[in-house]
Order: structure tokens, then C-alpha cells, then sequence
């Protein structure tokens, strides 16, 4: 029996527990048909990189199965004609599974670590890290508004330019002299 991985999106319209449902089925078509189940990771719901179905996102899950030749057919037929299941692809596993689990789980790890370790300094932000300054900005009143000094008010006329003459008439007055 050969390996595969199975990577399908469920309805964004299921919950989780749906979504838990569908994959549990993939699971029991598997092994009622002489597979066996090797990893299952539900990735959660994402976003999608275009729409499928019309849908922006959907619930990812990723099974690594053996099986035979066989039973990818059906499971091929079973993704195809399952509603909640709007896209799917099912390819042989080449991949080291050891190595996939044993980071699967050094992050789960990780994950459940940090969540504990988080202490209030760590947490906490002042208002005086929040702030940003510019030394060319000038503040006229605290936390409204900041004008930059070197700009104009739209509402205010604007500066005359100041006197150039032009080089046409520096001719004119050089040739009446």
C-alpha cells in the first residue's frame, strides 16, 4: 500500500464541529476500505486565494493515509460529490511523516507554553511607547492634532513669490540704458 496526502476545504458556512464531522467521515471511508490513517492536521479556517464556490475561505484539513489504488478512487468520488467539500486534491505522500509530526507537536507545544508564560510587564504597554515623534512636527494641542510648521492652512491665502525678474526684462533694462 502506498502513501497519500489529502488536503480538502469544507463550506466556511460549517462551524467547527461540522467541520470536525466531515473530516471524521473522510476518516471512516478510509479505514472501511482497507486504509489506515496515518496523520489528520486541521488547519483552521483561512482565508483563500481566490473565490471557490463563492466562497472567500474555508476550513483546511490535511490527512496522510496508505491505501490502494482503490480506495483513491473513492475517495476521489467521495470529495467530488460531497457538497460541504468545495475543493480538494489527493497526491502520494513523499514527505517524511516522523519529521511532520514532531513538529507538529513542538509547536502545539510552544503554542500552550507561551500562552502560560505571558506575564504582565511582557503584556503591558505605556502610552509613551505608543507615541511617535517627529522632530519637524509641531503639536498645538495634545493628542488632536499636529501641524508641520514648513506647510500651509488650505483655507489661508496662499504667499505671494517673491520677485524674480525674469531674464527678458533684465534685457529691456539693459538696453535703455
Amino acid at each position: 500500500m502506498r502513501q497519500y496526502e489529502a488536503l480538502f476545504i469544507v463550506t466556511p458556512s460549517f462551524d467547527e464541529s461540522e467541520m470536525t464531522e466531515a473530516s471524521e467521515i473522510v476518516k471512516e471511508l478510509i479505514e472501511t476500505n482497507g486504509g489506515k490513517v496515518l496523520f489528520i492536521d486541521l488547519w483552521g479556517k483561512k482565508r483563500l486565494a481566490y473565490p471557490v464556490q463563492g466562497h472567500g475561505d474555508g476550513y483546511y484539513v490535511l490527512m496522510v493515509f496508505n491505501g490502494d489504488s482503490e480506495l483513491l478512487s473513492r475517495i476521489n468520488n467521495h470529495f467530488r460529490i460531497t457538497e460541504p467539500i468545495i475543493r480538494y486534491l489527493v497526491v502520494t505522500f513523499e514527505g517524511d511523516l516522523d519529521s511532520i509530526i514532531v513538529k507538529q507537536q513542538e509547536v502545539a507545544s510552544r503554542i500552550t507554553r507561551s500562552d502560560t508564560q505571558v506575564t504582565r510587564s511582557d503584556a503591558q504597554v505605556t502610552r509613551s511607547d505608543a507615541q511617535v515623534t517627529r522632530p519637524d512636527a509641531q503639536v498645538t494641542r495634545p493628542d488632536t492634532q499636529v501641524t508641520r510648521p514648513d506647510t500651509q492652512d488650505s483655507r489661508k491665502e496662499p504667499k505671494p513669490l517673491p520677485d524674480v525678474i525674469s531674464e527678458d526684462e533684465n534685457d529691456e533694462e539693459s538696453s535703455e540704458e
